[in-house]
């Protein structure tokens, strides 16, 4: 029953077709992340035409320039109206409007940039108003001329006034950031779980669909006897290998690129907020951005980091490996029936050219069919051609010996597909219900 079963199963050549289009299928749908990550793109540089672009607009669009003189307030609040109504202001917004992941990204990194100018612009001030502050106490201490004091008076003044300034600066473009952090960024991010939700949500469909042809296939597969000869096999097997090689450093890379981005966005965002573990009755609480109301950006990002760091692509590497392991044994078999093949074949003919030249230098033609009766002194071709026929004996049983290694080997292909497909199959599952658990931070009870 088993073996009319298995006549009725799909051959391993067409369920792999079918594999590969499924892979295809795969490829295709992930494209929609790839355009959301913009991964058609030059690797991102920080001094690139672009940032430096976005810098320009910031620099001149928001806050006041150096100070060469002293304006009055009224100066000030004009320079702050204007700014705000600057064309290039306005180039910005539209760029923000239209902008993707990365090129909001660029924007908050251009804004915070500006923001750490404006800080360090104001602390060096502070500095500097702390010592005017302190030479101008000394002065009245010692009953100084007026004059000197009134020029320190106005020293200080204008640094005051260039502290508010600065303040009032830091203020609004720490409102933009949270503006641009909390309409843009945050859909944005919020779209990418999306689609990576349904990437998964595919590619779990996708292996389980592959995990099921491969069951279906004929569960013997007997790579000697395919009409694959000479050097062919061989090749084929072995960039097999290195295909499998490939694909698991390139699923290893892939996924570490994924931790690489969610780790570095959330420690960005961490960075902008004070990270205290609380006290509770239950021992040290570690940190949670929404314990201490961080907005939702900082929540996401820091649950979608939980979720990524949870990947694990150990057992899905461990198989591919495995399989070109298994794939590096059946060359090795492959190599040494073909070895083998080779010898019997020089044996044989070998032996068929010794029978020949006997029967030739007896006038006899001779032909495979030629009865061994109508043969004189067939006892003297036995006893000079003996040793040569159990040789070609010996090493037709070891040829045929190495076809059933190689057999053996090969039939090691469907079952480490097998695990492949399962490993897959796992891991896409275990991704999705990861993610959609973060998409519902507060199911658990936890934040």
């Amino acid at each position: 029953m088993e073996e009319v079963n298995d006549k009725k199963k799909e051959s391993l050549q067409e369920v792999v077709k079918e594999i590969k289009g499924a892979f295809l299928s795969t490829f295709n749908y992930g494209k929609e992340v790839s355009m959301l990550l913009e991964a058609d793109k030059l690797p991102y540089q920080y001094t690139g035409t672009k940032f430096k672009v976005i810098s320009s607009w910031i620099q001149h669009g928001v806050g006041p320039s150096p100070f060469t003189h002293l304006p009055s307030r009224q100066s000030i609040l004009r320079s702050f109206k204007i700014a705000h109504a600057n064309k290039k202001d306005l180039e910005m917004d539209a760029y923000m409007k239209s902008g993707t992941l990365s090129s909001t990204l660029d924007m908050l990194c251009a804004w915070e940039k500006k923001l750490y100018e404006e800080v360090k612009d104001e602390e060096n001030h502070r500095v500097v108003y702390d010592k005017e502050c302190k030479k101008l106490k000394d002065l009245t201490k010692k009953g100084a001329e007026s004059s000197k004091i009134e020029v320190v008076s106005i020293s200080i003044g204008r640094l005051l006034l260039r502290i508010n300034v600065s303040v009032t600066s830091i203020d609004a473009i720490s409102r933009r950031i949270d503006k641009l952090r909390e309409e843009k960024l945050l859909p944005q991010l919020s779209e990418l779980i999306k689609g990576l939700i349904r990437m998964w949500t595919f590619m779990a469909e996708c292996h389980k669909k592959q995990l099921q042809k491969i069951m279906e296939a004929k569960s013997h597969v007997q790579v000697a006897s395919c009409k694959i000869t000479g050097d062919s096999g061989l090749r084929a097997t072995m960039k097999l290998e290195m295909e499998c090689l490939k694909w698991e450093k390139c699923f290893g890379d892939w996924i570490n690129a994924q931790k690489s981005f969610v780790k570095f966005l959330n420690g960005w965002l961490i960075k902008c907020i004070s990270q205290e573990n609380e006290e509770t009755c239950n021992g040290i609480a570690h940190f949670s951005p929404g314990r201490v109301g961080a907005p939702e950006t900082f929540i996401v990002c820091k649950n979608w980091y939980q979720a990524v760091e949870k990947m694990s692509e150990s057992q899905v590497s461990a198989a591919i490996h495995d399989f070109a392991s298994s794939l590096h044994q059946l060359w090795e078999k492959q190599s040494e029936e073909q070895q083998q093949r080779v010898q019997a074949d020089y044996l044989s003919r070998a032996y068929e050219r010794r029978v020949r030249s006997f029967y030739e230098e007896r006038g006899i033609n001779y032909s495979n069919g030629t009865a061994a009766s109508e043969v004189a002194g067939l006892d003297e071709l036995e006893k000079n051609l003996g040793f040569m026929k159990k040789r070609l004996e010996k090493q037709r049983i070891i040829h045929v010996q190495a076809v059933k290694e190689v057999n053996a080997a090969s039939s090691s292909l469907r079952s480490g597909m097998m695990s492949i497909f399962e490993a897959l199959e796992s891991f896409c599952l275990e991704r999705l219900e990861g993610y959609q658990q973060m998409r519902n931070p507060n199911k658990g009870g936890k934040v």
